[in-house]
């Protein structure tokens, strides 16, 4: 059996363990398709106009988490095949199998027919953003304000996705919610500022706002100081920085502190790509590259402090590690100057970036 339909197979079994029967319900007014997918709630997913449906909050949460598991063991599964390879040789073996680690991202989108994803959408201007001569990092399509790819692949391209009997748009640092059901509506709000549209009958925002996509939502932030603490102690933010090892070598480090919202709870991320220059062109290789939070955050009020350090090392296009605090706890994270930073490595040059949150 050949290697891609091995593949193949490993991907659709992981996605239909994972997949569940219901019974079928009549479809309403709000829903214009539909398809099975399990997650704790056993519940159904389909699309209402031009986005996703998800019937509740711990559906969504639990698709999220499994997109990003399926990801996790479908390139664990190519490299246990492959993984013995040198790294110029595995390239090749990539390209000719035509191996995407976002497989399983596509296959879940493609049960949607009348939904297009945020992920295509930037994958695509990526793609074509890598294909020229210089690179205009200022300009890079992946800085977007919604960082994840299992978020990208749930949310449609102004970032909105349906849950419950609620429309939502994700801002920088939290969401807004439409509870009138006017796509419309959602839409101007996601290209607009948000403060424009708050005496709007149901009309809720969530979290820190930082304005719609027209308004700073795609450019690095410095963050802001939020309620308490002052310039002392600070949150909210999301930059991307780069570094070349080599001539033929880039890396990007991602970083991300967000305000927390009823929905995510309090985040700290961190995100390495690789890429490699190879005839001329860059693309997104795989190389063994480290995400890394480390230092010290401190609650909302500027008190506990609290030393963290999480890492992971993965040969892999891009790896992210994220330490969180649900919305529950009441934690939020925040930092003082030049106290908490995310690391970046590329491990086989032994080279080591370090990007703090709060420089100056």
């Amino acid at each position: 059996m050949k290697t891609k339909q091995i593949l193949q197979r490993f991907g659709l079994l992981l996605f239909i363990a994972l997949m569940g029967s219901c019974e079928q319900e009549p479809l309403t007014e709000q829903t214009s398709e539909q398809a099975n997918f399990t997650g704790k709630a056993s519940a159904r997913v389909g699309v209402y106009k031009n986005m996703l449906d998800f019937p509740d909050v711990e559906t969504f949460l639990n698709t999220l988490d499994q997109l990003e598991e399926q990801v996790e063991a479908y390139d664990d599964a190519f490299l246990d095949e492959w993984g013995h390879l040198d790294d110029e040789s595995l390239d090749e073996k990539e390209d000719e199998l035509k191996f995407d680690p976002a497989q399983p991202l596509i296959d879940f989108e493609n049960q949607f027919g009348d939904f297009s994803s945020l992920r295509k959408q930037l994958r695509e201007k990526e793609d074509a953003w890598l294909a020229n001569d210089i690179l205009d990092e200022k300009n890079d399509p992946d800085n977007h304000y919604i960082f994840d790819d299992e978020v990208r692949t749930v949310v449609n391209e102004f970032g909105n996705v349906k849950i419950g009997r609620d429309l939502y748009h994700f801002t920088r640092f939290g969401y807004v919610t439409v509870s009138t059901m006017d796509v419309g509506l959602l839409e101007t709000i996601a290209v607009s500022n948000v403060d424009e549209f708050v005496d709007v009958e149901g009309v809720t925002v969530y979290g820190g706002y930082t304005g719609g996509s027209s308004s700073g939502n795609y450019n690095d932030n410095s963050g802001t100081s939020g309620t308490d603490g002052g310039a002392e102690c600070r949150l909210g933010f999301d930059r991307s920085r780069y570094y070349y090892p080599s001539s033929n070598r880039r890396i990007k480090g991602k970083q991300k502190l967000s305000h927390p919202s009823g929905l995510w709870g309090s985040r700290i991320k961190s995100k390495t790509v690789h890429y490699k220059k190879k005839r001329g062109k860059w693309r997104r290789r795989r190389g063994r590259i480290t995400a890394e939070i480390r230092g010290v955050s401190v609650r909302f009020d500027c008190m506990e402090p609290v030393e963290l350090n999480k890492t992971k090392t993965r040969r892999r296009r891009s790896v992210k590690v994220k330490i969180t605090a649900p919305a529950s706890t009441g934690y939020l994270y925040k930092t003082k100057q030049m106290q908490l930073k995310t690391v970046h490595k590329k491990v086989s040059t032994g080279s080591s970036y370090d990007h703090f949150f709060w420089e100056n």
